[in-house]
């Protein structure tokens, strides 16, 4: 049953079709698509690939000169390549869809005013089925709606999700949908066999072999891999240029961390067989943040713990293997964890190995690098079907 229906019959009220006052709200373009990106109330509503959706359904957009309208809250996430509205009524929402061409997301008012207004709707669901909370008002044909589960699966109803089920809809999939709604023939050659937990943490890391500055990638710091190359002298360079977190598997000089500790973020020491407590204690002494991970197997990280019982606990980094990754009919990894060295940019630190440079950070696609380095940090990546 609709969630309005048994409402209605809870209450002993018929249903009748809505009236809403709309407000006017400016806009310098009047073909759009809305993409409403927030459900404030359900985390478990809030899908986190619309930026990659929008990448695959940009050009056809653009050859019909149709734009994109993302809705959201004024904390959220602005998406590319979109014009964004915040602080809005819910009138001023009501005239945007009302003037809109098709509405897309999971928003549940979103999806009912749009449904009153008899809009093409691409659905997103995750927590609860489609057939409970559909557009009320809409014809089936007027529908698309996706949900992050099959069969075997049951939604959870639940505000909060870890991992969401809304997130189990491939970019791919939601972006032919959209374009199948515009009436737009156009096929979406990228497909998404799978999409990594840590995929979606765009991260920009700094061999240290360079001095860069943050503020041009768009970023208020850097993180520094002193345990791909330790240098202290570039280290120092890029203090003095901007914040850093570091990662490093050695010690570095006292003389350093004093001089620039107002820059460092935070040390994340990569505890292995030969480590240093003394160099922890330094870190503690002068109040930088600082965090201890290790790969070792746990009985050697039990040899090793006694000596940072007073410091802090040894978090055990587990690593994947080819073996864990369904990789059948993949040729293609996407990744947003970039690597700068030497003046040339990379997309993994098993491309840094292998010096598999790319040009910028829009071509951010690359052939499957079968290295254990590759698959150990596979997480990270977005796997493609060629």
């Amino acid at each position: 049953m609709h969630i309005l229906e048994a409402f209605a019959t809870s209450c002993g009220l018929k249903i009748s079709k809505p009236y809403i006052y709309e407000k006017y709200y400016p806009l310098n373009f009047d073909k759009y698509i809305i993409i409403e990106t927030n459900d404030s109330k359900y985390q478990s509503k809030n899908y986190d690939y619309w930026q990659e959706v929008i990448g695959l359904i940009l050009p056809s957009l653009k050859e019909n000169n149709i734009n994109i309208l993302q809705i959201c809250g004024q904390n959220d996430p602005k998406l590319l390549n979109a014009y964004t509205v915040t602080g809005y009524t819910v009138n001023q929402k009501a005239y945007l869809i009302k003037n809109s061409i098709v509405y897309i997301g999971s928003n549940l008012l979103g999806l009912q005013l749009a449904s009153n207004y008899n809009k093409k709707i691409v659905g997103l669901y995750g927590n609860i089925y489609a057939s409970q909370n559909k557009p009320y008002w809409s014809k089936e044909e007027d529908l698309l709606l996706i949900q992050g589960f099959d069969k075997k699966m049951k939604p959870s109803y639940a505000p909060q999700e870890n991992p969401k089920v809304i997130n189990n809809i491939k970019p791919d999939i939601l972006a032919q949908n959209i374009l199948n709604s515009l009436s737009i023939k156009h096929k979406i050659k990228s497909k998404f066999k799978s999409i990594g937990l840590s995929y979606m943490n765009k991260t920009i890391e700094l061999v240290p072999n360079m001095v860069v500055n943050p503020a041009s990638f768009g970023a208020p710091n850097i993180i520094v891999r002193m345990d791909i190359e330790f240098n202290e002298n570039f280290l120092a360079a890029q203090l003095a240029q901007s914040k850093c977190l570091i990662i490093t598997n050695k010690t570095i000089s006292e003389n350093l961390i004093k001089t620039y500790k107002a820059n460092i973020t935070q040390v994340v020491y990569k505890v292995e067989k030969e480590n240093d407590p003394l160099f922890i204690n330094l870190l503690k002494n002068e109040n930088i943040n600082f965090a201890l991970i290790s790969t070792l197997d746990q009985e050697d990280i039990n040899n090793i713990k006694i000596h940072y019982m007073d410091l802090g606990l040894i978090l055990k980094l587990n690593h994947k293997t080819k073996e864990d990754y369904d990789y059948k009919n993949v040729k293609y990894y996407k990744s947003n964890h970039f690597i700068l060295s030497n003046s040339k940019l990379y997309m993994s630190e098993a491309a840094v190995e292998k010096d598999l440079p790319i040009k910028d950070f829009d071509q951010n696609i690359q052939e499957i690098i079968d290295i254990d380095t590759f698959w150990k940090h596979a997480d990270n990546y977005a796997f493609l079907v060629d």
